[in-house]
């Protein structure tokens, strides 16, 4: 959720496997759309609920993350492949590419500062009709729905290692 940032992480993690092997039909393709769906529906559905959205106020939430979401995806899947390709070179040591490095690492910058950029506008139209506190419980929804979807990639299960459901942090 950014608003529905983590959505596109999550959905991206459903479509990965099929077309990462190239298996992508059209019955998986129509079945992701529908998956999709649903979980955007679901979605919604916690969203309004948690910060305690009208009807109106949900449905100008899902107009502006139609809006941005296209630019979140192309953001989102650049800098996945420009983190990619620095890991590549990090790993390789001695035979790590030195000009290829500095270009990736101010490619990762200028990424951040568009993503910030971003935020920053997408903000803005938020705040013409959110109040700051349910901003800011959309930014912490956005930011659980990410760990999960991160931790759940990782194999964890949706939970941070170490740490039980509906617990704290875990303790050193």
């Amino acid at each position: 959720m950014r608003p529905l940032l983590a959505l596109t992480l999550l959905c991206g993690l459903i479509a990965a496997p099929a077309s990462a092997q190239g298996r992508d039909s059209a019955a998986r393709a129509e079945h992701r759309a529908d998956l999709e769906r649903k979980l955007r529906t679901r979605l919604g559905a916690v969203v309004q609920q948690r910060l305690g959205l009208t009807a109106e106020q949900a449905r100008q939430l899902e107009e502006v993350d139609r809006r941005y979401q296209p630019e979140r995806r192309r953001l989102m899947l650049r800098e996945m492949e420009v983190r990619r390709a620095l890991r590549r070179q990090v790993t390789a040591r001695d035979s790590a590419n030195q000009a290829t490095t500095a270009t990736l690492l101010d490619q990762m910058i200028a990424l951040q500062r568009e993503r910030t950029e971003l935020l920053a506008r997408e903000q803005r139209d938020l705040a013409s009709f959110l109040t700051p506190v349910q901003r800011a419980q959309l930014i912490a929804l956005q930011a659980d729905l990410h760990r999960r979807v991160m931790n759940a990639r990782r194999g964890h299960g949706g939970r941070s290692p170490g740490r039980e459901p509906g617990r704290g942090p875990p303790r050193h």
